[in-house]
């Protein structure tokens, strides 16, 4: 669409930019004189001239012809500018040579036709005259005069714009296709099934006031994007009802994939349905949980591991008192986040939380850069892996793939995030049926203070806690 509109809008910069030519046409005629009627001389003749005319058609444009017409006329042009406004052309098997003048005046290039074919008898006649006198062998004689012509050649206003349009239309589909074959990044859930041989979770539309508001599921609870992320509950409660995942880390190929906000619009869809939920930011090195949801950040996993704080002061119930969500932040950034996230106290603290917990949702680091994801998907029940529509290389989504194989993560599939909206009749009624002004409201929950634990927490003591959350 952008190559057509610059198509027509240049044709259109050229009609109204360019200057009006019009074009004036004389023909001449190339013959030879018989002496007799005798029809073989004829014909001879008649080969003669068409021989000769390619030749006298080619000297039409030279000064020989021009320079006495430039005089003639009094004209403002070189012979070289003249030239290139004569154009001269011999038919094919004819003896006719075909003279056309273009200029910006009508009258002029009239007047200059005429003068050139004047001209031309002349010269052609002085050329085939032998040196030692006697007759030409051939006669040039003027059969069509030029008159003023009443329409100009160019620029014609329609054509030139249907020429700009199409040609913009070529240069546009062109584009596209180049960029088609160069485009290696996802494009759709078959392309990433088939790389990762892993079934689609679910997939979220684009929607640019996710930015503003990443918790969708809790500002926006009628939308069609909270919608989604509670499709995304159903298909992962209902992966394996015999033995299904407690704990699952959300991870992507690269950063800036929608990682975080899937794993924290995942965890409040599990609490909204009244599952205990624990929302852990295991991204040592770039944790976004805690600014997500607006909280204390600066104690969590990390001071946990290290032994400088117990679990009953660092995770921290979200919402009202209802919800049954909490947040264990990232906590500082440690120098060796691999080692501290594969350590055995890691595994029993995970082990702990999925005997606590109904689900442990992990925001983990992308798998790409560091193995610091590759290393907590090995510990828990199971991995779902983010991809970014548009956005994600084909060969990254194999990459992190076989990262995961390489450390047995339980890949039970992937999320394809920021897909376009359909243009179908079915998102329009979606759209229409989940955002209504009336509930679409923002009814985000203040956050309780850091580590002000209430009854909902669940138990740290008793038979089935584990000693690292004591």
């Amino acid at each position: 669409m952008i190559c057509v509109a610059l198509g027509v809008g240049a044709a259109l910069a050229y009609v109204e930019t360019a200057k009006t030519s019009y074009q004036a046409s004389i023909q001449l005629f190339v013959s030879t004189p018989a002496s007799d009627s005798n029809l073989s001389n004829a014909f001879n003749g008649s080969q003669f001239g068409q021989q000769r005319v390619k030749s006298y058609a080619d000297i039409i444009d030279t000064p020989i012809v021009t320079q006495p017409v430039i005089a003639q006329l009094k004209l403002p042009y070189s012979t070289g500018t003249l030239a290139g406004k004569i154009s001269a052309n011999a038919p094919l098997n004819t003896v006719l040579v075909n003279v056309n003048v273009s200029d910006h005046d009508p009258q002029r290039a009239a007047d200059i036709a005429n003068a050139i074919g004047a001209q031309a008898v002349k010269a052609i006649g002085q050329l085939e005259t032998p040196s030692n006198g006697g007759a030409a062998p051939v006669r040039v004689s003027v059969v069509k005069q030029a008159d003023p012509p009443t329409a100009p050649v160019s620029p014609k206003k329609k054509v030139d714009i249907v020429l700009g349009l199409l040609g913009g239309l070529t240069v546009g589909i062109c584009a596209a296709v180049v960029r088609e074959l160069l485009d290696r990044t996802v494009s759709g859930t078959g392309q990433v099934e088939e790389l990762l041989n892993t079934p689609t979770l679910g997939v979220l539309t684009f929607d640019g006031e996710i930015r503003k508001q990443p918790l969708v599921v809790e500002a926006l609870p009628r939308s069609a994007q909270a919608e989604a992320f509670r499709q995304l509950r159903t298909t992962l409660r209902y992966i394996n009802v015999d033995s299904r995942p407690r704990s699952i880390v959300v991870t992507s190929a690269v950063p800036g994939e929608g990682k975080t906000t899937v794993s924290a619009n995942l965890a409040l869809a599990l609490a909204e349905s009244g599952l205990r939920v624990l929302l852990i930011d295991a991204d040592l090195r770039k944790p976004r949980v805690a600014t997500t949801f607006g909280v204390e950040g600066s104690s969590g996993l990390t001071t946990l591991l290290l032994g400088e704080h117990s679990a009953d002061e660092v995770i921290q119930p979200w919402g009202l008192p209802q919800s049954t969500l909490w947040l264990l932040a990232a906590g500082g950034r440690p120098p060796n986040p691999s080692e501290l996230l594969g350590s055995d106290q890691m595994t029993r603290l995970l082990r702990g939380f999925e005997a606590e917990y109904d689900y442990v949702i992990i925001d983990s680091a992308p798998l790409l850069p560091v193995t610091d994801g590759a290393v907590m998907a090995a510990g828990a029940d199971a991995s779902v892996l983010v991809v970014a529509h548009g956005r994600t290389q084909r060969e990254h989504v194999r990459w992190a793939g076989q990262a995961l194989a390489q450390v047995d993560a339980k890949l039970v599939g992937f999320v394809l995030n920021m897909a376009p909206a359909s243009g179908g009749g079915g998102n329009y009624y979606e759209n229409q049926y989940y955002n209504d002004a009336e509930t679409n409201g923002r009814h985000r929950r203040a956050p309780l203070p850091f580590a002000a634990l209430d009854n909902r927490r669940p138990a740290t003591t008793g038979a089935n806690a584990d000693p690292a959350i004591k």
